[in-house]
């Protein structure tokens, strides 16, 4: 992240935001092309929510600690990508 920070600088929150969605259009896309049923899309639009959030607290000056926990929580966006993909399938 520090040299995310360094390398866009006040648009830090336009580079994640930006990579966090292409993420999330690429991720639906494979469900469609799996044929995935509808909890994926639900955990998505989940995800997609949270990520919103986590970028709109970016577009503010965050320290070194708050950016981690940031960073960290992403664990959980993966854990709830995984149990819509398997709920998914199951449905």
């Amino acid at each position: 992240m520090k040299s995310a920070v360094l390398f866009f600088g006040s648009s830090t929150w336009l580079a994640v935001g930006a990579a966090l969605c292409t993420m999330l259009v690429l991720l639906g896309t494979a469900g469609w092309l799996a044929e995935i049923g509808w909890p994926y899309y639900a955990g998505l639009a989940g995800v997609g929510i949270f990520f919103a959030r986590q970028v709109a607290e970016l577009r503010r000056p965050v320290d070194p600690p708050r950016a981690f926990a940031l960073f960290r929580a992403h664990v959980w966006a993966g854990v709830i990508i995984l149990t819509g993909a398997v709920a998914g399938f199951l449905a």
